[in-house]
């Protein structure tokens, strides 16, 4: 076995590898110093990280986040799956009784140190043969940790990137073990251990394919070293193949509803900012020469809100010292390729750090056309369009292991002169740039401060938001509240405040919190624009009451403590104006107040359950001879609600929005029903809309299992009826035909001829496969948003699911399940299998075989 990956056990280790031992205590200590950048008893919190406010809340969720239940009225997930173990890891200390702040403590320190540790172990196993090779490692090790890239994307941003960069050197190290040695069994139980880790930067599948490019690119740099010995170059693809394999079995429970909603995520890749505005964006300081210097981050010479600059302390970089000490850098990478003795590995690194270095600039000049085209024509690039942020993984790993060699050279030349001399110049070399370069890292300063206008990173969030939380939360109804006054994320003007991507409350409730409109490309976007749109008038239509009840809204609650110069759209809108408005509307009133949080309520009148059958049917179609500006169906919404014949639980179906199913609608309505046609005129242009007579509902009652299953129970269906879901319109809700069981004592009064009903059983998660389902050509898109399902009573007397009463009407059972949320099951019990498989493979008894001896220097 190549003595670089020869594992001894750790006695022996110790023993002999003395001075590795004091390395390690070494960085373990400055890692300390993460702890300081709390600055006391703060969190950190820079808006776009997933930080664990209710942790084991947090875990449930994100447990059935094939459907994120809680943004809005609802939105499908593509990977969120993999942050289960992050999110496990905060609810695990929450259960053991620790803070949020302690455990948030804990992981930047592991964070932080581990970043060492894993370059330490891949820069000494590279040089094992060389006498310096110390020198290398801590070298490398604190290059890893102190750098502007792993400053502004990993320590400042705190994202799930994190746990990629901390892992890369390692998962790269034992990647390089495997193919010199062929030692497949143990480096793979490694590997499989280390993927718990990794694990949590696949909510992001960029950092996933940026790692497995690094280990594809090794794989072709080793097979061209073997071209002579072509067994060798076989035996390590048979390997790497069986290495992919087993990842990726072990690996399904994510990456399965990942792959499910891999056109999703691209599509809302893409939405967010328009796609090739921030390619450009992050580009525009991703010139060589700060890509050189690890300077290429974006904002780093932009100001941001009211002139506050996004680096407070970036100025002084463009000072001459600073200017010269940053040049050090590049000097100390280029070293090893002047050096006398050539490793062939210094070559693989400086390819490596090359094409990293034109991937992370960008559309930036020179031939940044070449990056453009590849953005705008290569299949799922779209998705780097972050380049310095996803490609500066391969840039810092190169430069690491290079810059660690420039040091190992610099102490080795000047060791044949004076030992002392060595360690006295490297230790300078040391302050110089780990030290006072890096400043922003013993300061604190890398974490965002409080500026004259934007909030800092470090928040105290105000114990009214955990009181408005456990109140709206201990309400056993479902329901929606709305947050007002509207913002594009949030921004508050705490002592210590916050600015991110989203209502802090969603953190703190159980109950979906309808807080901004983000361009995911969903139904509910322009819905959403158009119900905020409403409260930046001066006076509410009279209608309103109506438009938030068949939304499923409860609750309108008003923040007092909005930072209005951050992500508010109307900043001329307070919070004075919206609750000015309120209280002249009949039929909304103030409930209660929490801090800074006010809480309005909707009258039980207008308020509509969560799932209800509707009592009649309008049907919106365009007239043939409209104006070509005439309002969009959303828009039109208050005019219809307006109607004197009107009632809030009639089901309002837009032809624009069922566009494919629309014949289909019309011919299953038609033959039951006689419309009466009207011409609503609205300022812009005219609709017409059909009214259907009233329907004979029947009585349901209905049970959230969790965010993606519900159960239904229909009693005393005489006629066909439209079933209505007030979650977001989304082909994956499926609505499956199940055996009647006995009736079950009920917890709330009927409502709107529906019953929430938390007694009906939970079931078995695969209780729905091979079950019947309505057909999807009854499922369409009702009120402009939502999900609703025309039950047809002779489909379901079809599938024999029901119970005849003495009167002739029918009892049956149905679940809405969204369907993808069984292919996280599945991956999920394929992986645990793969998991015991694999231990019981590797625990198995096993005779002593020689290993195969390779090198890759």
């Amino acid at each position: 076995m190549n003595r670089r990956c020869n594992f001894l056990p750790l006695k022996s280790y110790v023993l002999r590898h003395r001075s590795t031992l004091s390395d390690i205590i070494l960085i373990l200590l400055i890692g300390l110093l993460s702890i300081t950048w709390f600055r006391g008893n703060f969190l950190i919190d820079v808006g776009d990280q997933y930080l664990a406010l209710s942790p084991i809340k947090d875990f449930q969720t994100y447990f059935y986040a094939s459907w994120f239940h809680l943004d809005s009225t609802g939105l499908s997930n593509s990977s969120s799956a993999a942050a289960l173990p992050y999110l496990g890891y905060f609810a695990l200390l929450e259960t053991l009784g620790f803070s949020l702040i302690f455990s948030q403590k804990i992981l930047y320190y592991f964070l932080f140190t581990m970043s060492g540790i894993s370059m330490y172990y891949l820069s000494m196993m590279l040089v094992n043969k060389e006498k310096n090779r110390w020198v290398v490692g801590l070298s490398s090790a604190f290059f890893y940790m102190f750098n502007f890239f792993s400053l502004f994307e990993v320590w400042r941003a705190g994202t799930l990137l994190s746990f990629c960069y901390i892992t890369v050197p390692l998962i790269l190290g034992l990647y390089i073990c495997l193919l010199d040695t062929g030692e497949i069994l143990y480096v793979t139980l490694l590997v499989i251990l280390l993927s718990t880790v990794f694990v949590f930067a696949a909510v992001n599948s960029t950092y996933v394919i940026v790692v497995f490019f690094i280990l594809f690119s090794y794989l072709i740099f080793y097979i061209i070293q073997k071209r002579k010995t072509k067994l060798e170059a076989i035996f390590a693809l048979k390997n790497s193949i069986i290495l992919l394999f087993l990842w990726f079995f072990l690996n399904l429970w994510w990456i399965m509803p990942t792959i499910l909603f891999v056109t999703e995520g691209i599509k809302h890749a893409a939405a967010i900012g328009g796609t090739t505005s921030v390619f450009k964006v992050s580009s525009s300081q991703s010139s060589f020469i700060n890509i050189f210097r690890l300077l290429g981050y974006w904002p780093f010479s932009a100001s941001g809100w009211g002139g506050d600059p996004y680096i407070h302390w970036a100025s002084i970089y463009s000072t001459i010292p600073f200017l010269i000490l940053g040049f050090i850098l590049p000097i100390l990478a280029l070293l090893p390729f002047l050096s006398k003795q050539k490793n062939r590995i210094i070559f693989y690194f400086g390819i490596l750090l090359l094409l990293g270095s034109f991937l992370m600039k960008g559309m930036h000049p020179p031939l940044g056309s070449i990056n453009k085209w590849m953005f705008l024509n290569i299949p799922l690039f779209v998705i780097f369009r972050n380049p310095y942020e996803k490609f500066g993984i391969i840039v810092v790993l190169s430069y690491a292991v290079l810059v660690g060699m420039g040091f190992g050279i610099i102490y080795g030349f000047l060791k044949k002169y004076s030992w002392q001399l060595a360690k006295t110049s490297i230790l300078i070399l040391y302050i110089l740039f780990f030290g006072i370069y890096m400043w922003p890292y013993w300061t604190g300063d890398l974490i965002p401060q409080k500026g004259k206008i934007s909030p800092g990173a470090h928040i105290r969030i105000p114990d009214y938001y955990y009181e408005a939380g456990r109140y709206i939360s201990n309400q056993s109804r479902e329901f929606k509240i709305l947050s007002l006054p509207h913002q594009e994320g949030a921004a508050y003007n705490w002592r210590y405040g916050y600015f991110g991507s989203d209502d802090l409350l969603h953190h703190f409730l159980q109950k979906p919190l309808l807080a901004r409109t983000i361009n995911t490309g969903s139904i509910i976007d322009p819905y959403l624009s158009n119900l905020f749109s409403l409260f930046d008038k001066t006076k509410l239509d009279k209608n309103i009451n109506q438009l938030l009840g068949i939304t499923n809204i409860r609750y309108i609650l008003v923040h007092n403590d909005i930072n209005y110069f951050i992500n508010t759209p109307n900043p001329h809108i307070k919070a004075e104006n919206i609750k000015s408005i309120l209280e002249t509307q009949k039929g909304i009133h103030l409930e209660k107040s929490f801090g800074k949080l006010d809480l309005y309520k909707i009258s039980d009148k207008y308020f509509l359950p969560h799932i209800y059958p509707a009592l009649g049917i309008i049907v919106v179609m365009p007239r043939s001879y409209g104006t070509t500006n005439e309002k969009s169906d959303i828009e039109i919404l208050p005019d219809i609600l307006s109607m004197e014949d009107e009632d809030v639980r009639n089901g309002i179906f837009f032809s624009s929005q069922n566009e494919h199913k629309m014949e289909f609608i019309k011919h299953v309505i038609n033959n039951s029903y006689d419309f009466k046609k009207k011409i609503l005129i609205t300022q812009e242009g005219s609709k017409r809309i059909y009214l259907g007579p009233n329907i004979k509902t029947p009585i349901i009652e209905f049970k959230k299992i969790n965010p993606t299953k519900y159960r239904i129970r229909v009693y005393g269906a005489t006629e066909d009826f439209p079933l209505i879901f007030s979650e977001s319109y989304d082909e994956g809700w499926k609505a499956y035909v199940m055996p009647m069981g006995k009736r079950w004592k009920t917890i709330s009064d009927k409502q709107k001829d529906a019953i929430q009903n938390d007694n009906l059983p939970a079931g078995w998660f695969y209780e729905t496969w091979g079950k019947a389902r309505i057909s999807d050509d009854y499922h369409w898109v009702v009120n402009g948003y939502a999900n609703s399902w025309w039950i047809n009573l002779n489909e379901i007397k079809k599938d024999g699911g029901y119970v005849q009463n003495p009167d002739g009407s029918i009892d049956f059972e149905l679940v809405l399940e969204f369907w993808p949320q069984q292919v996280f099951y599945l991956g999920l019990l394929i992986s645990g299998l793969t998991l015991l498989l694999s231990i019981a493979f590797l625990l198995r008894p096993r005779r002593k075989t020689g290993s195969r001896i390779g090198a890759a220097s």
